[in-house]
């Protein structure tokens, strides 16, 4: 997944008299010729479907945009980790995000001559 314009924030909202956990993404999303960015938000999907599929559904039917495919296959592979070493989906994305904020971020560590 890249890290460009990626900025993640916890919501909690009650749902069925529960408290779930919800993440809002913004990434950059697709439109023709040009690139927005939207919100995303991101629970834990039942596994039938795919983190974003139906946000990627609504985005483009409703406004002709795509997602682009390294933010959907990057969220689809975090999940499965998460599955595969019995942790939080959510949370592993959270880390995920964290870890590459913190790269893009890293100073340079070459000097410029």
């Amino acid at each position: 997944m890249s890290s460009q314009n990626l900025s993640m924030r916890k919501k909690r909202e009650l749902r069925d008299g529960k408290r779930s956990e919800i993440h809002e993404l913004e990434v950059p999303c697709v439109f023709g010729n040009r690139q927005e960015n939207v919100k995303l938000y991101i629970g834990n999907p039942d596994h039938k479907h795919t983190p974003t599929h139906f946000q990627e559904t609504l985005i483009k039917v409703e406004r002709g945009g795509l997602i682009p495919k390294e933010i959907s296959d990057g969220l689809q592979s975090i999940r499965n980790l998460a599955k595969e070493n019995g942790v939080s989906f959510l949370e592993l994305c959270g880390y995920a995000i964290k870890s590459l904020s913190v790269v893009k971020n890293k100073p340079n560590d070459k000097k410029e001559s």
